[in-house]
């Protein structure tokens, strides 16, 4: 059977760049599962390719650059993909598919953005306007994550309400069954992925039963507790 640890994240997570790469490091695996599709795969790659473009155009420091990082929801898929390139190691995507809009593809996929900003704004204000914009969104985060980073409050499960269980169900089935299909094609293999915390969460934790009375399935409770090691990001400050 593959060694599997599966790491319970906050999409938003200031230090996700830092702890992410650190529990790479760490866990050395042979072969990735991500909670994304193709879908979002181009959102999340065509978005940082024009963003760095823009940078380059208006010279952006790498600590911005980092900021800027830091805010975005896309950061486990990048860092995983990163990783799997460098390391020539499988990345396998296991959330359900989406469609993929031809509209949404071509606003993604051109010099639209860097464009807009060198046709509308002179280069010295389309730069304080872009450095002022990272620093801006950074510190609202900021305020609701810290001081502590990462804040335990975002993987203990306390912030889970009645309303959770909306977000868990057909998407959970399904990436339950492509990653057993990966257990079974790849056994022997130390796999590695990172899912926000709420399909990670034990689904019968005091809390979890407490609160749904049974009725709260997620990932973890399809996958099961059997030769699968749950974690999440705060294990490896």
């Amino acid at each position: 059977m593959a060694l599997v640890t599966l790491i319970g994240t906050f999409h938003m997570e200031l230090a996700g760049e830092e702890l992410i790469n650190k529990a790479l490091q760490q866990l050395n695996p042979d072969l990735l599962v991500a909670e994304s599709n193709d879908a979002l795969d181009i959102k999340a790659t065509r978005r940082q390719d024009l963003w760095s473009g823009l940078f380059d155009y208006l010279a952006i420091s790498p600590e911005l650059r980092k900021k800027f990082f830091a805010c975005q929801p896309y950061k486990e898929h990048l860092l995983s993909k990163s990783y799997a390139r460098e390391k020539k190691i499988p990345l396998i995507i296991v959330d359900l598919p989406e469609e993929i809009d031809d509209l949404f593809v071509e606003a993604y996929s051109g010099k639209d953005l860097v464009k807009s900003y060198r046709e509308d704004l002179d280069l010295k204000t389309a730069r304080q306007f872009v450095i002022e914009s990272i620093e801006r969104e950074y510190e609202r985060h900021f305020l609701a994550q810290g001081p502590q980073l990462p804040n335990p409050i975002f993987y203990d499960g306390s912030r889970i309400t009645s309303r959770s269980i909306d977000h868990v169900g057909e998407r959970d089935v399904y990436m339950a069954q492509q990653i057993k299909e990966v257990l079974i094609k790849h056994s022997g293999k130390r796999i590695c992925g990172f899912f926000g915390m709420l399909h990670l969460v034990d689904p019968n934790s005091k809390r979890i039963t407490d609160l749904f009375e049974g009725k709260f399935k997620n990932l973890r409770y399809y996958l099961g507790e059997e030769n699968i090691t749950y974690a999440s990001l705060i294990d490896f400050v």
